[in-house]
């Protein structure tokens, strides 16, 4: 059982890096500009990143209650999920919020 949930937090780790690529990917497919396809391209991921390590990371310099993270976890994997979607990567999309959500489930459930 060790190896699973250890297995897990790989898994949770490996969904935060497969966000911001998510995000750069978006970002630089949005807009009609090269300036503004840059700004999200590198923007969404950085402000992503600095969220993350500040509220939500297991060493967070502000960390918050638990059911809180977990809330805010859900719904920023939904963002993510949907920018996926909206570049027209719709069973990508969907894979990753049922992989995210199953592990999400699975890191409550076990405490990690």
């Amino acid at each position: 059982m060790i190896i699973i949930k250890n297995a897990n937090l790989l898994l949770q780790f490996l969904i935060e890096i497969a966000a911001l690529f998510i995000l750069g990917y978006w970002g630089f497919k949005t807009g009609n500009q090269i300036t503004i396809k840059i700004m999200l391209g590198i923007g969404s991921p950085l402000l992503f990143a600095i969220f993350w390590g500040m509220f939500l990371a297991p060493k967070a310099n502000i960390p918050l209650n638990p059911v809180l993270a977990y809330s805010i976890k859900f719904v920023l994997f939904l963002f993510v999920a949907y920018v996926l979607y909206q570049t027209g990567k719709t069973l990508s999309a969907i894979g990753f919020l049922i992989i995210t959500y199953i592990s999400l489930i699975l890191t409550i459930l076990w405490k990690q």
